[in-house]
């Protein structure tokens, strides 16, 4: 039973199941449940469906309900990574109520629901489904002010995401100008990897240089290796900071290992370097949150999609269990 109430969280709204479990196979959508708050847990997750604030329109409010459904299809053994999660505490927290047409609404509702959850679940990883990539900028500011803790960022993503607010607002191409600008994160602890070609401008680039960030694009990840692309990232949001905070947009992936989103163009990571990224990461014990946005499940035919998120999801669990 639940004994605490976060403003603007709700329960999970689904859950599937699968009826046909094996007695020593578990199946991912039968192992996570949901929290009672009071339980001790490893990682808590919680889902932003949050659609209104995209530059191109997009399903992805569907998406945390959609990688639920699609947990029925894993397991949890990898025997490719050698790693069996079963034995984490992996909990559903609940997902953000959400204003029906109001942006500036929604990301104070964000921020103040994640505030919440990170004073919960501080000394545990959190985890966050999207939703738009503007959530970042709301719950990384959540973050800082629930744990007062100095963060870093290892950000997955096609561009910077550093166009000028003042250009149209707070949208899916400028939280990380929101979260820098507001002093939540230096450039300095920043690295983005993934960026490719005729994805954004020049000037967005030049902008997230300037403030020191760390811009490490697909071409280079695919020249130097991603795990070395990856421990170079991790070593940058580090330096001098408490705690790492690893976002991935979608339009990071090329578009033959899934056409995520209506943004997403030819030149990315493939879906098993950032499988393998992500397997790193959670090993980091310095890593406390991971979110996954910009994913568009409204059409995913046979749910492509949606499986491909889980996936990447569960590599990272992988490395969190690696750290037990």
């Amino acid at each position: 039973m639940t004994t605490k109430t976060i403003e603007f969280l709700g329960p999970p709204q689904i859950i599937r199941l699968n009826q046909l479990e094996g007695q020593k196979e578990r199946r991912v959508s039968n192992w996570i449940t949901a929290w009672d708050f009071s339980e001790a847990i490893d990682v808590g997750i919680v889902g932003v469906p949050l659609s209104k604030a995209g530059h191109l329109p997009a399903g992805v409010d569907s998406t945390p309900n959609a990688i639920r459904k699609a947990f029925i299809y894993f397991t949890t053994y990898d025997p490719d990574l050698g790693v069996d999660i079963q034995s984490l505490k992996v909990r559903y927290v609940g997902d953000v109520r959400l204003h029906a047409t109001d942006l500036v609404e929604n990301n104070r509702r964000i921020e103040q629901a994640m505030k919440e959850v990170f004073g919960l679940t501080g000394r545990v990883v959190t985890v966050i489904m999207g939703g738009d990539g503007s959530i970042t900028a709301p719950v990384v500011r959540g973050m800082a002010a629930a744990t007062k803790q100095k963060i870093g960022l290892v950000w997955f993503d096609s561009r910077a995401d550093s166009r000028d607010v003042a250009e149209g607002g707070q949208s899916d191409v400028t939280p990380l100008r929101n979260i820098l600008e507001a002093g939540v994160v230096q450039g300095s602890s920043t690295a983005v990897v993934g960026l490719h070609g005729f994805a954004s401008s020049m000037e967005e680039h030049g902008w997230a240089a300037g403030q020191g960030v760390t811009l490490i694009t697909a071409r280079q990840a695919r020249k130097e290796g991603i795990a070395n692309v990856t421990q170079r990232a991790l070593e940058v949001a580090s330096k001098g900071t408490d705690a790492v905070y690893v976002s991935v947009d979608g339009t990071v992936l090329d578009m033959s290992s899934s056409a995520s989103h209506l943004a997403t163009v030819p030149g990315g990571l493939s879906w098993l370097e950032v499988q393998e990224a992500l397997f790193l990461l959670g090993q980091g014990t310095r890593v406390k949150a991971l979110d996954i946005t910009a994913i568009d499940t409204y059409d995913d035919i046979k749910e492509v999609v949606a499986r491909t998120s889980a996936g990447l999801l569960l590599a990272f669990l992988a490395g969190v269990k690696l750290r037990k």
